[in-house]
């Protein structure tokens, strides 16, 4: 597995430049789900995936074996870290996560979901309503 990744530098580098985070959430104990970990109901729609999912993870859904969907609810996949900023501000804070030397993209939006709550990952028709946020 990868080694763990400290963000404090890069909220750090974020605040000297006048981009507020509005959520910063670490991906871990919900997998993918914990994006919508904030109260407010939003759907969180990621449009673009990592690179690739690391060698540890792939040994988990094979030997487990552990389907994809189980996997993105339960493990980060190799995405450490979001930040959720105002659009406008977005294509910045890529910038300068890139720049203090993480690996950073543009994921996807947010927008607000009335009644529902939910993340959708395009790329792999996953789709993880808010209640199964609670733990199991």
């Amino acid at each position: 597995m990868d080694a763990s990744v400290i963000y404090v530098k890069l909220i750090s580098e974020l605040q000297k430049a006048g981009i507020l985070p509005r959520y910063a959430v670490h991906v871990t104990g919900h997998g993918w789900r914990k994006l919508m970990r904030p109260s407010q109901n939003f759907v969180y729609r990621v449009e673009r995936m990592p690179g690739r999912v690391p060698g540890g993870f792939e040994f988990l859904m094979k030997a487990g074996p552990v389907e994809v969907r189980e996997a993105y609810a339960t493990f980060n996949m190799g995405v450490g870290f979001a930040i959720y900023v105002d659009p406008k501000d977005a294509g910045r804070c890529v910038e300068i996560a890139n720049g203090a030397g993480y690996d950073a993209w543009l994921a996807g939006s947010i927008r607000g979901g009335g009644q529902r709550k939910a993340v959708e990952i395009v790329p792999l028709g996953i789709t993880f309503e808010g209640d199964t946020l609670q733990v199991r």
